[in-house]
């Protein structure tokens, strides 16, 4: 079931943890730190497991699950006399609910118990995908929502989504479409499109962020003579540049009142990587080599930017905390940062890596590299989501023939396009 690859399940749990006893003793499960530990779902399959902790002198007996008064076939993961208890139940409807009792004895079969059933009700997650596939004359821009795609545009004029965010029920995409000479920066939402720019200039819209009723985009439009670093609110366009110089904005997060901006400036010679907090402009880099951030991240007051700084012959790809720089790779190879994400006091980030034949998708977590890919093909991973410890990365491979569109779940992949036509996954989200 190739949706079902996509998805896992939230599960809300009313929790009843008096247990009744037949004598005295204590009660191992009321005695329990945690009961249960936490209701989470197996990938690929309407599976869920059941885990909690129990002290060491409890065995599990039985377990129950019931829809309605109807009994439901368990398939048993596993149990343990002490530690950690798991089970699992297959074939779970989602948005129905569930009842689970547990029964319990100890270890020398002198205490029994039966707690009172957990109620859960299963509801699976989407993931949403941006990014481009090839209709064998234009680029097409893409949304896959569960796998499934849905064209953005027309296929009449090349277009690229490029950064994708969900708010409640609405799903920001943001892009552009070529027209005439130049592209229009867009933003859809929900399907329907907004212009950015009217096409006098080019222009291009490279993520989005969503915070309240407020809609922030950021990007570049020309000037005629150089690109210069845009921000839009609500669309309407503001500068983080003068114009002077070429310029581009990549990344946008936003946190409370603050908004952050990562990208990059030339100072005449190279790029300058560059971060803007409420407008105001901060460099990552010293200019004497060119360089670039591509995304941002904030998490608890710290500030984190990802992006690729030259050592003179090769691109280095880099993290920098609270403006302090991280080598991600030594430089004997070109290598690039593309996004980054904290979560749960982890740092990743992902991009590419040249291993001499092909670029190599990266994911690096806490500074520790893990390929994606085997090298055999060229490959990039461009955007990593996080959801309940479980690790969403998405990017092309090219199959010999074509870029596939790819998403890595815990590092196994999923195809996205069929190989065809050339395609790319650009940005994912979970909600």
């Amino acid at each position: 079931m190739k949706i079902l690859q996509y998805l896992t399940l939230i599960f809300i749990a009313i929790i009843l943890i008096k247990c009744s006893k037949e004598n005295d003793e204590s009660s191992p499960l009321q005695n329990a730190p945690n009961m249960p530990t936490g209701l989470v779902a197996e990938y690929g399959s309407e599976r869920v497991m059941l885990s909690w902790i129990a002290n060491s002198e409890t065995n599990l007996k039985r377990y129950n699950i019931y829809q309605g008064n109807t009994e439901v076939e368990l398939d048993k993961i596993g149990e343990s006399p002490a530690g950690i208890n798991t089970f699992s139940v297959e074939g779970l409807t989602n948005g129905s609910t569930y009842y689970f009792a547990i029964d319990a004895e100890n270890i020398d079969g002198h205490t029994s118990e039966q707690c009172p059933a957990i109620s859960v009700t299963p509801t699976m997650l989407t993931v949403y995908v941006v990014g481009y596939e090839f209709n064998g004359a234009k680029d097409v821009a893409k949304l896959w929502k569960n796998g499934t795609a849905q064209n953005l545009t027309d296929g009449a004029k090349d277009a690229y989504a490029l950064s994708v965010t969900v708010d409640d029920s609405d799903v920001y995409v943001v892009g552009y479409e070529a027209s005439g000479a130049n592209n229009v920066a867009k933003l859809w939402k929900n399907g329907t499109v907004q212009n950015l720019s009217d096409g006098t200039n080019n222009a291009i819209a490279f993520s989005v962020a969503v915070d309240g009723a407020d809609e922030f985009v950021v990007g570049f439009e020309s000037n005629g003579i150089n690109n210069v670093a845009k921000l839009w609110k609500n669309g309407t366009a503001q500068d983080l540049t003068d114009g002077t110089k070429n310029a581009q904005a990549h990344g946008i997060y936003v946190d409370g009142a603050d908004v952050y901006v990562a990208g990059y400036e030339s100072n005449g010679t190279n790029n300058v990587a560059k971060l803007w907090k409420n407008g105001t402009p901060q460099a990552l880099t010293d200019g004497a080599k060119g360089a670039g951030a591509w995304s941002i991240f904030v998490d608890s007051g710290d500030v984190y930017a990802s992006g690729t700084e030259s050592n003179g012959t090769n691109l280095v790809a880099k993290l920098w905390k609270n403006g302090t720089a991280q080598n991600l790779t030594n430089g004997a190879n070109d290598a690039n940062a593309s996004f980054v994400r904290v979560d749960g006091g982890n740092v990743y980030v992902v991009g590419d890596e040249y291993n001499g034949l092909n670029f190599v998708a990266k994911l690096w977590k806490n500074g520790t590299p893990q390929a994606l890919t085997d090298g055999t093909n060229i490959a990039g991973a461009r955007s990593v989501y996080v959801h309940n410890d479980d690790l969403y990365v998405c990017g092309y491979e090219f199959n010999g023939t074509s870029d596939v569109g790819k998403l890595w779940r815990n590092g196994t992949a999923q195809n996205l396009s069929n190989g065809a036509n050339e395609a790319h996954a650009q940005s994912v989200y979970i909600k």
